[in-house]
């Protein structure tokens, strides 16, 4: 489809209406993911992808956002390079998309229930984007980052934030520990205590939303 308009020579405008377009059905994406996960209602099943809510508490410093500037403990930059030809206000060829996801370990603090750990490489976010006000250097530095030296075109950029203090929601694959600093606090025929962790990579993602409403 996006090949397809360049080569009628649309504008970037209609460019950056249709990467908009395929962004909003990713989310979408993304939210029937986590929609469609189980909730954690107990201690749950190891190696099962389960989903709970609860309040981000950072585990270290926090990072701070490529674009927005914004301290957080995970995000997602990205932009699209919309190539242009010299002598030609139009984009040629399909966009480039360029993304970065960082995330830090960090806590998810429930009411009434121990805390469960996230630990990931990688996420899917059905997040809204934060508000971006960027200059042309800071584009640039986003795309270099990427390895991009000049770029020849206009981008259209984008990012979502998790921030200390955030109340999310986040399903991911439940491993489980055993919890030394909790094992004083059980009965003598209990069973260790666990500590949980959700984790997630590339090929088995986190997916982080909002608080469930």
């Amino acid at each position: 489809m996006l090949a397809y308009l360049a080569a009628l020579g649309a504008t970037p405008l209609i460019m950056i209406v249709v990467a908009r377009v395929a962004r909003t059905r990713s989310r979408r994406k993304a939210r029937r993911a986590l929609v469609g996960t189980p909730r954690l209602l107990a201690d749950g099943r190891e190696g099962t992808v389960m989903r709970l809510t609860g309040i981000v508490r950072a585990l270290e410093a926090p990072m701070c956002a490529p674009l927005s500037r914004r301290p957080c403990v995970a995000y997602r930059a990205r932009a699209v390079e919309l190539r242009q030809a010299l002598g030609t206000p139009f984009p040629v060829g399909q966009p480039i998309e360029y993304q970065t996801v960082k995330i830090q370990p960090f806590a998810l603090v429930r009411a009434n229930e121990r805390d469960v750990l996230v630990d990931a490489s990688y996420a899917e976010f059905d997040l809204p984007f934060v508000p971006l006000r960027l200059d042309r250097q800071a584009e640039q530095a986003f795309f270099y980052a990427h390895n991009v030296i000049a770029t020849g075109g206009a981008g259209h950029f984008d990012e979502v934030v998790v921030a200390d203090g955030d109340t999310v929601t986040i399903a991911g694959t439940l491993v489980g520990e055993v919890d030394t600093a909790a094992q004083d606090e059980r009965g003598f025929r209990d069973g260790p205590p666990r500590r949980l962790h959700l984790v997630g990579d590339g090929p088995h993602p986190l997916v982080i939303g909002g608080p469930e409403g």
